[in-house]
């Protein structure tokens, strides 16, 4: 809507977004969740798309310039502690509608997968989890599945994104 607020999340899938977008009304665009930082991903893709849709909705943008997860709960809580990165996920509070991409909780289906440590990976699916939107993991019925490496994604949280509207992108898993 006219002077709404649209949150964006980063994957491989919604890169293309802007690519295949009509007109939009005038919003702003938040970003969800910043790219998975690490060798062979490009983190320019994450920037370059919530900058794209800022500029094809012509609202104010508010970036996030940190990277979906990081070493240490401790890291975390000092990126968050930035000016740029605090207003950003507060951005959040009042998003109208959010845009996100489901990966399966799989090696190479979840760009969050590489980044934990194969205990925690295993933890997660013994517990049931299935999938990672934003770096929150759900099980299978969609409930969200708590544990400590929540202390170490930047991004929106699951209450946030309860109070817009989601539209989320499933890629197809093990198709060419």
């Amino acid at each position: 809507r006219e002077g709404g607020r649209l949150g964006v999340a980063w994957s491989r899938t919604l890169v293309r977004l802007p690519d295949f977008l009509g007109a939009l009304p005038s919003a702003d665009v938040v970003q969800l969740v910043g790219p998975l930082s690490a060798p062979g991903y490009s983190t320019a893709d994450s920037s370059a798309l919530v900058h794209a849709l800022g500029a094809h909705a012509g609202g104010q943008v508010w970036a996030l310039p940190t990277p979906v997860i990081v070493e240490s709960a401790q890291v975390a809580a000092s990126l968050r502690a930035m000016e740029e990165v605090r207003t950003a996920l507060d951005a959040a509070d009042d998003l109208d509608v959010a845009t996100v991409s489901i990966g399966a909780w799989s090696e190479g289906a979840s760009t969050l997968w590489a980044r934990l440590r194969p205990d925690e990976q295993q933890r997660a699916r013994d517990a049931g989890v299935v999938a990672e939107i934003c770096g929150i993991l759900l099980n299978g019925s969609g409930a969200v599945w708590h544990s400590t490496m929540e202390d170490r994604v930047i991004g929106v949280r699951a209450d946030q994104l309860r109070r817009a509207r989601v539209i989320a992108a499933a890629p197809a898993v093990g198709r060419p």
